[in-house]
């Protein structure tokens, strides 16, 4: 029974369902899942966890009985997995438990216990639920108490023929889903339960409701049983065919369905129309269940009826699909032989071919049918159709290999001397595969050595695609072996691309010419070198091939072996006296391409046999023409990510390979404007300019050691300086080895260079030395062992750009520190003025700062148009470098902007700075710009304690002016700074002084309607009747506004109404005509005797 847990093993170490419905015998839908959330340990009763569980399991009722009696259990309450213990006793079929638990009366005897023994395949355990059902025991289920129990699924209700249970479920709802999502009526059609099928369709079931998460209904489900008596019951309760095409008939084999539907519905269809596929009813049946979209396991019988049956209401036997395809080609195309065999009894033609590209016989021979082919022989196929590619049934059948077609075809007269439209025979088609059994009971008289369009051969295929037996076969009859294709390939050097050394061995015993180059002069011998094929080359070599030649890039084979790592093959063709220093196109030797790839032990060999590691590789391009994407110019990586001077070589050569430009350009990108290099495209420009210098060629370009250096191959760079490589000479712009390793790092190289006597001290066109490259990449202990070979520390780029420059640019102090320790000169300046001051200042790099002082950089260097070292820090914010400046004795008023130090701290708001700053005697008179000075400046936005300062400094002039008569009162009021305008008056500032449109701090805040500023400017003198240039006062423009309680303010503090402007208008003309008629009123003559003290004073 299901409960029964022995023969269970390591079920703890893998607890899976699937593990034990295997070992019990069931499948996974045969176990309804009974209870919400339930664990696989609890739904199939895993080993016991408990005492009870264990006594009813072995259904030991006394001890069961002893163990709740003594340890006082509430059985009432007890549950074993989301079961009381009646429930699992039934479930379990322990049948003296139940017993012993039903006399308790602490239980419901209901209907889902019946259930539950049928779970439990114990008959007694059944026997007794139909006992009790007969005694009408049984209470209603919807009853119980226990909201944790599921209901089962139909489907198992129906399998355990409880169709009360079923009845009681769905009596409200007949068509209401189960935990499945099914109905009762999808589940009674899947156990196809006639009897309850057509009692829930009488009940008014919906055949076309869908299961919940499927596109599935009851009705499409009985479809598929071809039972036209079911199909009835369905119809009949109003069943409908919408969402039921009929291509799933005809395609599936549902000939009685489909028979009684067309019958039945469809009378009228057009039987030989198309549906959306593009088949009609007949193609469709022809597939034989099997098609692009449905494979189904059905007997061609039932394809058989249902062809019969479409023929019958007129169906053409003869019509294609959309494709092309008729009925007899489908069923010949899929190997349904009993179907073929039907339409050709009922007369289909079988000379329809599907659209020029294959016939029936055709598709017949391509697939391998036999039965097929042999049956449409003998019905008058035409045996020697040609499709669109010139390709009959024998040359498919031979390509395809299928022999006892080919020996059929042949017996029958096929013609086998047709060719195909690319000239193929016969021979070539079974040349591809290498089907010898085929060739070799081909007709003799088939010419061996006729070619393709292209030119290809039969023996070039078996060659090609190492056929050995067929090679044999051809040459014993005469195959050409030197007949070359179109781009001149023969057959030995297509089997000498491929490896197929002993079809090489063969053609070379047969006198085939081992130097019989391709059109791009490529010889067998080359092709076998690039592609590592060690034995070939020997063979070859053997046989003489000459190793000097040349391909059409002038690149030799030594070159290609050497750039694909071929070191035996190397040692093979230097043995037989190969020059190691000839260059290719674009002038390397093969010892520079050992070297650019790495490979150690080749460049030992080449060195070993004299390869010059001097030569001076010329410009790497074998012509320089008009447009520079042809200059050759290789492509590299560069090797420093952090400014790199780019890319030198990283050459490989596949034939034909195109060659493009690169550049080299060092980069500095530090504040002043950047100047960048392009030493390639100058080159190119220079050359490009003249046309009658187009083909020049530069010269001196790149050492094999410059690449060893480039690649960091220390191994290989000590092999080149020990065979006596000269570390200095340069390649372009004399740029050396030295320069390329301090640019890359590389530590040893670069010990390596210098113990072979480099000299640090080279520059070239661009002045880089190697103490700048090793600076700008931040390789502090290159530095070290340069200086210790007394590099100058002082040669600059032609930019003017040091190694101190560059450090400091990058903040490298230990660099820094290292370079004035041998004596770099702190002021010497870029191009531009810029100093290493004014560099470590600006990014803020203390140490370099303090260390670049203390070697007396003068901090008070001006540049053109450019703020000193001082000016930077401040505006950086960066305080204990202006600290440091300042006990420098650097100038805190030293500006060619006008811009002080002391005015961008105060722009940026740095108020330490400031504070430094006038401690220092920083001037806070000196204006800037539109002459402004700081004080003005900082009474826009503050901070405060900025304004505090500088306004408490004996030296600051609180009235001092801008070009257009602003104070820093104005700005003040102006920007509405209440706070600073209390300040500014406080310290005596002149209330009444006016700007250069003579509108005083009043006039202004009275513009702002600014309240408490205009009673406080008031309160400090300020005269309310000083008129503007337009003669307007305060009270004018309050009045204009319509500002009420300004106006009130103005008057109170004797502003005087009877001003006119140079209008001619008085405040209250303007009052009037701006219909501001409480302002009118109150300027009115009667009501200004007695004005009280406006509110705004209280």
């Amino acid at each position: 029974m299901l409960t029964n847990y022995e023969g269970i093993q390591n079920f703890e170490t893998n607890p899976t369902i699937e593990m034990f419905l295997s070992k019990k015998g069931y499948i996974q839908k045969d176990i309804p899942y009974l209870y919400k959330d339930a664990d696989p340990y609890d739904i199939f009763d895993l080993p016991p966890q408990d005492e009870i569980k264990k006594f009813i399991l072995e259904d030991k009722n006394q001890e069961l009985s002893e163990f709740i009696d003594s340890n006082h259990i509430d059985i009432s309450t007890y549950k074993i997995n989301k079961m009381n213990l009646l429930e699992f006793s039934c479930q379990s079929g322990s049948i003296k438990c139940y017993n012993y638990l039903k006399t308790t009366n602490i239980f419901d005897i209901t209907d889902h216990l019946e259930f539950l023994s049928y779970l439990s395949e114990n008959k007694e355990m059944i026997s007794e639920f139909k006992r009790i059902k007969m005694n009408s025991e049984i209470r209603i289920f919807s009853n119980r108490k226990n909201p944790n129990i599921l209901k089962p699924s139909f489907e198992e209700i129906i399998r355990c023929r409880n169709y009360n249970y079923l009845l009681k479920l769905t009596k409200n709802r007949i068509d209401k889903f189960d935990a499945n999502g099914q109905t009762a009526l999808l589940a009674a059609t899947i156990q196809s339960d006639t009897f309850l099928i057509d009692y829930l369709l009488e009940k008014g079931a919906n055949p076309n409701k869908k299961v919940l998460k499927i596109d599935l209904n009851p009705f499409i489900l009985a479809i598929g049983k071809d039972d036209e008596i079911l199909f009835d019951k369905f119809v009949k309760h109003n069943a409908k065919m919408i969402d039921t095409p009929l291509e799933i008939f005809c395609f599936t084999g549902l000939s009685k369905v489909l028979k009684y539907y067309l019958d039945h519905f469809k009378k009228d269809l057009e039987i030989n129309s198309y549906f959306g596929i593009g088949e009609t009813l007949f193609t469709m049946a022809c597939y034989g269940g099997k098609s692009k979209s449905i494979n189904a396991p059905i007997k061609e019988s039932k394809y058989l009826d249902i062809l019969e049956y479409l023929l019958s209401r007129g169906a053409d036997i003869n019509k294609c699909n959309k494709d092309g395809a008729t009925g007899l080609f489908i069923a010949c195309q899929n190997g349904k032989f009993e179907i073929v065999k039907f339409l050709i009894e009922k007369g289909a033609n079988v000379n329809i071919n599907m659209k020029d590209l294959a016939s029936p016989l055709y598709i017949s021979c391509q697939n391998g049918y036999f039965e097929i082919v042999e049956y449409l022989i003998n019905h008058d196929t035409d045996i020697n159709f040609q499709n669109n590619l010139g390709e009959t049934p024998l040359y498919i059948a031979c390509y395809k290999g299928h022999k006892n077609i080919v020996q059929l075809l042949l017996e029958k007269k096929a013609k086998y001397e047709c060719l195909t439209f690319e000239k193929e025979t016969l021979i070539h088609a079974v040349s591809y595969k290498g089907f010898f059994d085929i060739l070799s009971i081909l007709p003799k008289d088939i010419d061996v050595n006729a070619t393709k369009i292209c030119g290809t051969t039969a023996l070039y295929i078996a060659c090609q695609n190492g056929h050995k037996q067929i090679v044999e076969y051809l040459l014993s009859n005469n195959a050409d072996i030197n007949i070359k294709n179109e781009e001149g390939v023969t057959p030995l050097f297509i089997a000498s691309q491929n490896g197929h050394k002993d079809i090489v061995e063969i053609l070379l015993s047969r006198d085939s010419d081992p130097n019989k180059p391709t059109n791009g002069l490529i010889t067998p011998l080359f092709i076998s070198c690039q592609n590592g094929h060690k034995e070939i080359v020997e063979i070859l070599l053997k046989h003489n091939a000459d190793p000097t030649i040349l391909c059409k890039e002038n690149i030799t084979p030594l070159y290609i072996a050497c750039q694909n790592g071929h070191k035996e093959i190397a040692e093979q063709l230097l043995l037989r006296n190969v020059d190691p220093n000839i260059p290719c196109c674009d002038n390397t030797t093969p010892l520079y391409i050992a070297c650019q790839n790495g490979y150690k032990e080749i460049v030992t060999i080449l060195l070993n046999y004299h390869a010059d590691p001097n030569i001076l590789i010329e410009n790497p391009s074998a012509y320089i023409e008009k447009e520079i994407q042809n200059l050759f110019f290789p492509k590299v990586e560069p090797t420093s990510p952090a400014y790199p001077l780019q890319a030198f070589f990283d050459r490989r050569y596949d034939v034909n390979e195109n060659l493009f430009l690169h550049s080299i350009m060092p980069d500095f990108p530090f504040a002043p404007p950047k100047k960048e290099y392009s030493i390639f495209d100058e080159i190119a420009q220079n050359l490009l300019s003249d046309e009658e210098d187009s083909n020049i060629i530069r010269k001196d370009v790149v050492t094999p050691l410059c690449i060893a250096c480039q690649c960091d191959y220390n191994e290989i760079t000590e092999i080149l300086l020990s065979h006596g490589a000269d570390p200095n000479l340069p390649k372009i712009g004399k740029i050396t080895p030295l320069i390329i390793a301090c640019q890359g790092g590389n530590l040893e190289i670069v010990k390596n260079l210098l113990s072979h006597n480099a000299n640090p001290n080279i520059t070239g066109e661009l002045n880089v030395t190697p103490l700048y490259m090793a600076c700008q990449n931040a390789h502090k202990e290159i530095v070290k062992l340069l200086l210790s070979h007394n590099a100058d520390t002082n040669l600059a780029t032609e930019d003017n750009a040091t190694p101190l420059f560059i450090a400091c640019h990058h903040g490298q102090n230990e660099i820094v520190e290292l370079l004035l320790s041998h004596n770099a000169d702190p002021n010497i300046s870029y191009e531009d003025g810029t100093t290493p001051l004014f560099l470590a200042s600006q990014n803020g790099f203390k140490e370099i700062v303090e260390n670049l002082l203390s070697h007396n950089a003068d901090p008070n260097v001006l540049l053109d148009n450019k703020p000193t070292p001082l000016y930077v820090a401040c505006e950086n914010g960066y305080k204990e470098i202006a600290e440091m400046l300042l006990s420098h004795n650097a100038d805190p008023n030293l500006s060619n902007t006008g811009a002080t130090p002391l005015y961008i701290a105060c722009q940026n708001k740095h108020i330490e700075i400031a504070d430094i700053l006038l401690s220092h005697g920083a001037d806070p008179n000196i204006q800037y710009n539109n002459n402004m000075t700081p004080l003005c400046y900082i009474c826009q936005y503050g901070p405060i304690e900025i304004v505090k300062s500088l306004i408490n400094n004996p030296k600051t002039d609180i009235n001092k002016q801008q070009e257009n008569g602003y104070t820093p009162l104005h700005i003040a009021v102006y920007c509405k700074q209440l706070e600073f305008v209390k300040i500014l008056l406080d310290k005596g500032c002149d209330v009444n002084k006016a700007n250069s449109n003579n509108c005083t701090p009043l006039y202004t805040a009275c513009y702002n309607n600014s309240v408490d500023i205009v009673e406080l400017l008031l309160k400090h003198n300020a005269d309310p009747n000083i008129a503007s240039i337009s003669k307007q006062t305060p009270l004018h423009i309050a009045s204009t506004s319509g500002y009420y309680q300004i106006v009130q303010i103005l008057l109170y503090y004797k502003a005087d109404a009877s001003i006119v402007d140079e209008d001619g208008r008085t405040p209250i003309d303007i009052a009037k005509s701006k219909e501001f008629s409480e302002i009118a009123e109150l300027l009115e003559p009667k009501n200004k005797i007695g004005i009280e003290t406006p509110k705004v004073f209280d």
